[in-house]
This record gives C-alpha cells, sequence and structure tokens, in this order.
C-alpha cells in the first residue's frame, strides 16, 4: 500500500520554507540567476525538468523522470526570474495545501482563480533540495 502521509519532519521543513520565502524571497524578485551553471547542473543531474504550460514543454516533461510546469510571466517593466516564480509557485502549492504524496513522490499544483498555474511531480527529498539550490541563485 502507497504511504501518503507526509511526515511531520517534512511539514516542519515546508513550514520554514514558507517562512523563508515571506522574509527573505519574495522580497527579491528579479535577484535570482536561472543560468547558473551550478543550477543548471542540479536539474540535469536529477533528470528535473522545469517549463512553461505550452505544449512543446509538456511534450519535454513526459519524457524526464520529474518535472514542474508553471507559469513564468514577469511583472510589467521587470526582467524575468524563473527561480523566483517557481519557489513562489511551489510556496503557493504548501500554502494552500495543494501537496500530496504517494510513496516518495510529491505532486504539486498551484491554481490562479481556478486557473492552473502550476503542476508538479517531484520525489521528495529532491524537492527540498531544489529549493536549497534554488535559494542560493542569488545574483550578487
Amino acid at each position: 500500500m502507497a504511504n501518503k502521509t507526509i511526515s511531520q519532519k517534512d511539514k516542519a521543513k515546508m513550514f520554514d520554507f514558507l517562512k523563508d520565502y515571506q522574509d527573505n524571497i519574495k522580497p527579491n524578485f528579479g535577484n535570482y540567476d536561472y543560468l547558473n551553471q551550478e543550477f543548471q547542473k542540479f536539474i540535469s543531474t536529477n533528470d528535473i525538468y522545469l517549463g512553461s504550460f505550452s505544449k512543446k514543454c509538456k511534450a519535454k516533461a513526459s519524457k524526464h523522470q520529474y518535472f514542474i510546469l508553471f507559469e513564468q510571466n514577469k511583472p510589467r517593466n521587470n526582467d524575468n526570474d524563473v527561480i523566483h516564480h517557481l519557489l513562489r509557485h511551489i510556496r503557493n502549492a504548501i500554502a494552500h495545501g495543494r501537496i500530496k504524496r504517494e510513496d516518495n513522490i510529491f505532486q504539486l499544483k498551484d491554481y490562479n482563480n481556478h486557473h492552473k498555474t502550476m503542476s508538479g511531480k517531484i520525489d521528495r527529498m529532491l524537492l527540498f533540495d531544489l529549493i536549497s539550490v534554488s535559494k542560493k541563485r542569488l545574483l550578487v
């Protein structure tokens, strides 16, 4: 039988991320480096596909073990910040209880007025590693 319970330890990590997002990540839009070699190596090594909701990206995601597809619309008069968008969608999925566990896989979803803005499937440990490596990619 599949384990569908999110552990207390994972819940604590999620809460820590929510607090960190509010205090440190949210105010730093535009300051993350998606093209950083360490970040790109991490997603490549762990077979994580990150992309938008386009048909092309959906097809590419199906060829990877893990994926997160999400809206990446930049605010007017700002450069786009893909990592910040990613972290915001992960934050929303956690904060709104749209995260499910099946064995060691998390399914994540985010919505804006009943319109899906993020969908993902990722190993539970890799989710926390992805958050960690993403936060490190602050531009200096």
